[in-house]
């Protein structure tokens, strides 16, 4: 019991800082050092290292032709994510931290809901799929807002990330390169996530650690972007070809 509980309990860390945004009262804390680096920025380096989200996105935008609306879609999420990530790590207050959550439930939500429109498994019924999907999401968020549990969110957001990998890979459409690059890079983020939280207190420096989360997880979102689109491409050729074959037969 008590190693499940260790497994779904975060740790909490509570740094008792006060800024020139006010006092760091946030739900779950990071380890960087607050307002050691600059007084304008709660955690200096993680801030800034969020700002690698917006580049992706405007790099997914700009050098893409003709872009797909999901594409825009995610990438516009992923943006978000920036914004928000900024602003939470610079401030570190918790009116800021569902700026940088929320929209990493949007982001996960809309890659479901395009997948399980394509997927054979749920394409037939894929209003019902996707209606279950978007209630589950909000539901949520809106729980994650009224409890302030950060084992909610994190819990929450990880399972959807698994359910759309399961998707992924019981797809045959979609460049699978793209899909195995955004999985190894995700997981290896998450293990970086892990090391900081549950090193923290024992290797303080460890909270570079959170830097390479944004960095690979940002790399992750990319290549998940990509791949996304990429099923819209091979299941419009597949379209084409079964409408062949029922002219020919």
């Amino acid at each position: 019991m008590q190693s499940t509980l260790a497994f779904v309990q975060i740790n909490k860390r509570v740094h008792n800082v006060t800024g020139v945004w006010g006092p760091v009262d946030a739900v779950h804390q990071f380890c960087e050092p607050h307002y050691r680096t600059t007084v304008y920025l709660a955690e200096c380096y993680n801030a800034l290292s969020s700002l690698w989200y917006i580049f992706l996105a405007y790099r997914l935008l700009r050098t893409t032709k003709k872009p797909l609306w999901i594409l825009r879609a995610l990438a516009g999420w992923l943006g978000v994510i920036g914004i928000g990530s900024f602003l939470f790590h610079g401030t570190m207050r918790r009116s800021m931290q569902l700026l940088d959550e929320g929209p990493m439930m949007g982001s996960i939500g809309t890659a479901l809901w395009w997948k399980l429109g394509l997927h054979p498994w749920s394409r037939k019924r894929s209003a019902l799929w996707r209606s279950c999907m978007v209630i589950i999401n909000v539901g949520i968020v809106l729980l994650y807002i009224v409890v302030g549990s950060y084992e909610l969110f994190v819990h929450g957001f990880t399972s959807m990330v698994v359910l759309d990998t399961i998707l992924a890979y019981t797809m045959k459409q979609g460049d699978t390169k793209l899909r195995n690059q955004c999985v190894a890079t995700i997981l290896f983020a998450r293990i970086f996530w892990e090391m900081e939280n549950l090193w923290c207190e024992t290797y303080p420096r460890i909270w570079i650690a959170h830097i390479v989360w944004h960095v690979a997880s940002g790399l992750a979102a990319y290549y998940g972007v990509l791949y996304n689109v990429s099923l819209q491409s091979t299941t419009h050729l597949e379209n084409q070809d079964d409408d062949k074959l029922k002219k020919q037969s």
